[in-house]
């Protein structure tokens, strides 16, 4: 297995981004319309608090999906986001690619790793180049030529 070049790109699917960002948008339309609600008036202190913490949390996963990138070279796979996760490639012990052929536009291919002593970790995987990487990982096939991009 030769996973030594080095591969970057985005952890989430173009499909995947636009239908984040539409239910963001209807999330805010949807909160603009009710502001004025007389419900939301009688409301307590605490309650408007958790409210916005609640809305703060989305926007943040809303951020990791437009922002976050998964590399990996010979060494490690890495996630860069919200949340970044960390596998060294000697540590996995079991892996498990989910993608649906054809769809990748949409839904996000995500590799699965088992890692000895330190749970399961999740990567989604884009990016052709970052997908044949892991591909190559997953199923020991050669690696693909590289391309000058």
């Amino acid at each position: 297995m030769n996973t030594a070049a080095y591969r970057q790109g985005p952890s989430f699917a173009p499909g995947a981004k636009v239908a984040a960002t539409l239910l963001m948008l209807l999330l805010a339309a949807m909160a603009w319309r009710n502001a004025d609600h007389p419900a939301l008036r009688q409301l307590s202190a605490p309650v408007l608090l958790l409210a916005l913490l609640a809305a703060a949390i989305v926007a943040a996963g809303y951020w990791s999906v437009l922002r976050s990138h998964t590399a990996i070279d010979g060494a490690e796979i890495r996630q860069i986001g919200l949340l970044p996760r960390r596998v060294a490639l000697a540590d996995i012990a079991q892996l498990k690619l989910v993608r649906l052929r054809g769809l990748e536009w949409l839904v996000t291919p995500r590799l699965v790793v088992r890692a000895r002593g330190l749970g399961t970790s999740t990567f989604y995987c884009a990016d052709a180049g970052v997908l044949d990487a892991v591909e190559q990982l997953s199923y020991g096939r050669p690696p693909p030529p590289p391309t000058d991009a």
